[in-house]
């Protein structure tokens, strides 16, 4: 994460609290799972360690592959305004590689296992802090839903979905690889360098594999730091959904055993259990030996007891345990 331009970088960090997703995004993307896996489709064993290619059927919904193949390429002559140019490069480079034909689609329809686990790895990218949001996902709602819901689906319409499903795909593996935002839009001070897999072959990689799942999750860095950055995400999205953090009212600097408003240091108290530093505010308080101390050694700088006008060495221990633990001097 700190090497790479991944969506939540300093912007996690910084504020502590990640969007929440709406509601009606999840809901449609859902959807979109359940009509994608609706679509009758042959179902297969995995081929493990086999190389995925399209299936070369003569048809799609009663449709002529060729037709929807022409589409395509039709198609892949205008860019939409909401496609950067980039992404679009990418998406005809990855039709090039297999000559224009339907990467999403079967002869009875959808390709169940391939689409439902790119719709299942972008749900799954709001653990990586990626704004599902940035996804067309209204869009795919309305495409798949207008191929599931005829009889005799155009050739113009399987394109489209086929098209719109290979435009998330690659936007997906772009976030995944570099992220959605640029740390330095959001603060000048970032001088680590960042590494970019070239997209166009990462993106045709993962796609021949037969566990295009597992593709996609590879696509994310791969390294504890990062791991440790997705464990906290769930940690803070579990403290907004309980409420947030409680707010420290504003007062005068303090040090060990000076005193201050009880309600000002239980609102301190309160600020650092949230975050795991201490027992609740109506918890008895215990004296508890530091770290490395043996038990019943003199210096137990994490007692303190809620309630009381001082600030005493346990608390002052605890916001010390904050700060140590936030990188605070």
């Amino acid at each position: 994460m700190a090497q790479r331009q991944m969506g939540y970088e300093r912007r996690g960090v910084r504020t502590g609290v990640v969007r929440a997703l709406a509601g009606s995004t999840l809901l449609s993307l859902s959807f979109v799972v359940a009509v994608a896996t609706g679509c009758k489709s042959r179902r297969s064993a995995p081929d493990v360690g086999k190389v995925w290619t399209p299936n070369r059927v003569d048809a799609v919904m009663g449709v002529p592959t060729s037709a929807v193949t022409a589409s395509i390429k039709t198609q892949l002559t205008t860019r939409p305004e909401s496609i950067p140019l980039d992404r679009w490069k990418h998406m005809q480079q990855l039709y090039t590689e297999y000559g224009n034909v339907p990467l999403w689609l079967d002869a009875d329809g959808f390709n169940q296992p391939r689409s439902r686990a790119l719709l299942r790895s972008v749900i799954d990218a709001s653990s990586d802090a990626l704004r599902l949001d940035a996804y067309p996902l209204n869009e795919l709602v309305a495409t798949v839903g207008a191929v599931r819901g005829t009889k005799q689906a155009s050739a113009e319409q399987l394109a489209r979905a086929d098209v719109l499903l290979t435009s998330t795909y690659v936007e997906l593996a772009e976030d995944l690889l570099t992220g959605q935002v640029n740390p330095k839009a959001l603060a000048q001070d970032w001088h680590i360098a960042t590494g970019h897999e070239p997209i166009d072959s990462a993106v045709t990689r993962s796609m021949r594999d037969p566990q295009l799942d597992s593709a996609i999750a590879r696509m994310r860095p791969r390294d504890l730091e990062y791991d440790a950055l997705r464990r906290s995400l769930v940690t803070f999205r579990a403290i907004v959904a309980a409420g947030g953090w409680a707010a420290v009212p504003a007062g005068k600097a303090l040090k060990p055993r000076q005193t201050d408003t009880p309600a000002r240091l239980a609102a301190l108290r309160e600020r650092l259990r949230v975050e795991g530093f201490g027992a609740s505010a109506d918890a008895a308080a215990t004296p508890v030996a530091a770290p490395n101390e043996p038990s019943g050694a003199s210096n137990t700088v994490r007692a303190t007891t809620p309630g009381a006008s001082a600030y005493d060495v346990g608390l002052a221990g605890l916001v010390a345990d904050f700060q140590a633990r936030h990188g605070i001097a």
